[in-house]
């Protein structure tokens, strides 16, 4: 008997063990996968609502599977006018909180903050000299979960890799 409860002490010590600590700062392939997914979707969806016509409830609810209430509300506010026809999303030139187009290759990089609970998509971005001039830089995408759901939760953009993606990649 003391033998057999000394196993079973084992197995939950290793269970436990891997559970929590191997890949600790890594996300899984089928988390990369299901990541990239819903990052997809997203743009996919951002794309669609632009020049045409929602009311709030519409917008709400073509969003809210795949974002945070806060993130789309911060959308909302960045994106959307309201006119006499509806709410309406007027382009994607200032791109500022939509999905980035990431080339979703060995290049997009993704870190997992297991104290925090989130992970972060992110590329390096190279210099753009059209349509618009922009420097080499960084560009995010921030995912927490929302009960067993994975959702966009904030977008980013840096010079330099973030400190906060540094701390975890080390």
């Amino acid at each position: 008997m003391r033998t057999f409860i000394l196993k079973v002490v084992v197995i939950l010590f290793v269970s436990f063990f891997a559970f929590h600590f191997i890949g600790v700062g890594k996300v899984n392939e089928l988390d990369r996968e299901e990541a990239f997914a819903l990052l997809q979707k997203t743009r996919t969806i951002q794309e669609d609502i632009t020049n045409k016509y929602y009311t709030y409830e519409q917008l709400y609810n073509k969003l809210s599977p795949y974002v945070t209430d806060s993130y789309f509300q911060a959308f909302f506010d960045t994106h959307i006018t309201k006119t006499e026809k509806g709410y309406i999303a007027l382009g994607t030139d200032v791109s500022g909180l939509y999905i980035p187009k990431f080339s979703y290759s060995n290049r997009t990089k993704i870190s997992y903050d297991e104290q925090n609970n989130l992970i972060y998509i992110y590329e390096k971005m190279p210099k753009m000299t059209e349509p618009v001039i922009r420097p080499q830089h960084y560009e995010y995408v921030v995912l927490s979960k929302e009960g067993n759901t994975l959702k966009v939760s904030g977008i980013l953009q840096s010079k330099e890799l973030l400190t906060e993606v540094k701390q975890l990649t080390n």
